[in-house]
């Protein structure tokens, strides 16, 4: 097992599930911009300094920290949001392939079904709430949409803009996180190739993205505010699956664990 590798995987998995709910990274900006101020300071040779509140420190790191500070839009439509609860049963069963680095691995196994179960109905949940969301946003759009004339021209002008750049750069960058996560897991234990579930669910994750990526892209401009809320259906409904493959998964290992503790008081 290469350590390294398999944190580096684990980053990745956050970072995914990060992008994917907007999370905002500036609580731990000033932390950052503290601690580049004294490493440039030795860099330079300098003495590191402590500087008061009011002062305007001058940094090499402030360009960064105002990028990373600035208050950011939501994240465009639906679909996006709706990959973070698939990515979020990822994140979590990398998780629970490093934590026997720092827990005794009986722990663990003792534990896995329980969180299994509690994932997969945290889920189950948030993708039904995405699809509930995606639904009563498709039915009003094509309402409008088909309300000729003064519906057209509503549909028009309030969802025919869709920000298709900005969701195509996050797409990006998701994509990239998954490819680095893809590589460290292989990387970090090539016999995780073996774990068929790990390996759908990864390949479940990639396919979402594609789906979204191409109903983003695809469609002509004014359509894609509804092609996305139907892409966030389609990754909703694969989560949902995925979740009750979490939750039938969970119970056989509590119910597996029970009997390994009955047996274990019988033979006493």
């Amino acid at each position: 097992m290469r350590t390294l590798a398999l944190i580096v995987a684990l980053i990745a998995a956050v970072l995914v599930v990060f992008v994917e709910t907007g999370a905002s990274v500036a609580p731990w900006v000033s932390a950052f911009r503290a601690f580049g101020d004294q490493v440039v300071e030795l860099v330079r040779g300098e003495k590191p300094s402590r500087s008061s509140q009011d002062e305007e420190p001058a940094s090499d790191f402030q360009g960064l920290e105002s990028l990373l500070s600035s208050d950011g839009e939501d994240l465009p439509g639906l679909a996006v949001a709706s990959l973070a609860p698939l990515d979020l049963l990822v994140m979590t069963t990398i998780l629970l392939f490093t934590l026997p680095l720092v827990l005794p691995p009986r722990l663990l196994a003792m534990a896995q079904g329980v969180v299994s179960l509690i994932l997969g109905i945290v889920a189950i949940v948030l993708a039904l709430i995405s699809i509930l969301k995606a639904v009563a946003n498709v039915v009003l759009m094509f309402g409008l949409l088909l309300a000729v004339p003064f519906g057209t021209i509503a549909y028009m002008v309030l969802y025919a803009d869709f920000a298709t750049g900005e969701a195509a750069a996050i797409l990006s960058l998701l994509m990239f996180l998954k490819v680095v996560l893809a590589i460290a897991i292989v990387v970090a234990q090539w016999r995780f190739l073996i774990n068929c579930g790990f390996v759908a669910l990864v390949a479940t994750s990639f396919l979402a993205m594609i789906i979204v990526s191409f109903l983003l892209s695809f469609p002509p401009f004014f359509v894609v505010s509804i092609t996305d809320s139907v892409a966030a259906i389609v990754v909703g409904i694969l989560t949902v699956i995925w979740g009750i493959v979490y939750i039938v998964g969970g119970i056989m290992g509590i119910v597996s664990t029970l009997k390994g503790l009955v047996s274990q008081v019988g033979n006493l």
